[in-house]
């Protein structure tokens, strides 16, 4: 199994739990905090994707999480964390964030929908393409947009696995091979 896959079963649990105990708001603010500390600290991430090579084992990862996480996060996600490690799965912390997101999406009924564009993706964008998007998606849909300056304009959606590439790039790409087929 993949680590993002062995990922979402860990966070499955702790969403489960704190739905059981009343702590989804916490367990959702842990895993935002956890986000931030991959993605701002430097060498934590790499740290917990090395695994268990050139280390003291489990013993050591243990008290890496105790200075890294620990004191920013809750109990319930400690104890998540504490589990991952002592089943030897450090690698799979990176991805609890993206995992739990995934996960409470799931359960709350919400559709992700991703949104690539080579422009800004300012308020003009986002209220064009808002109706859009519910109507394919529904109303509880949770749209995430990224620059990509390669697609060269238009856009690209990625919802429910599904791609809808409207990008001037894939259209060129599109238009080449066109050519090339009429030209043999």
């Amino acid at each position: 199994m993949t680590e993002s896959g062995l990922a979402v079963r860990y966070t499955r649990a702790l969403y489960e739990i704190g739905r059981e105990s009343a702590a989804l708001k916490d367990a959702e603010e842990d895993m935002i905090v956890l986000g931030r500390i991959f993605a701002d600290v430097s060498g934590v991430r790499e740290y917990c994707l090395k695994g268990e090579k050139g280390r003291n084992g489990k013993k050591e990862s243990l008290e890496f999480c105790r200075i890294a996480f620990f004191p920013y996060v809750g109990d319930l996600t400690r104890r998540l964390i504490e589990t991952a490690v002592q089943n030897g799965r450090i690698t799979v912390l990176p991805y609890f964030p993206d995992a739990y997101r995934k996960v409470a999406d799931q359960e709350e009924g919400v559709t992700h929908v991703l949104v690539d564009t080579a422009f800004d993706a300012g308020s003009e964008l986002t209220e064009s393409l808002k109706p859009v998007l519910k109507g394919l998606a529904g109303e509880n849909v949770r749209v995430e947009y990224r620059y990509k300056p390669e697609i060269l304009g238009g856009v690209k959606i990625l919802m429910n696995s599904k791609l809808i590439d409207m990008s001037t790039a894939y259209r060129l790409q599109e238009m080449r091979r066109w050519l090339k087929q009429d030209s043999i």
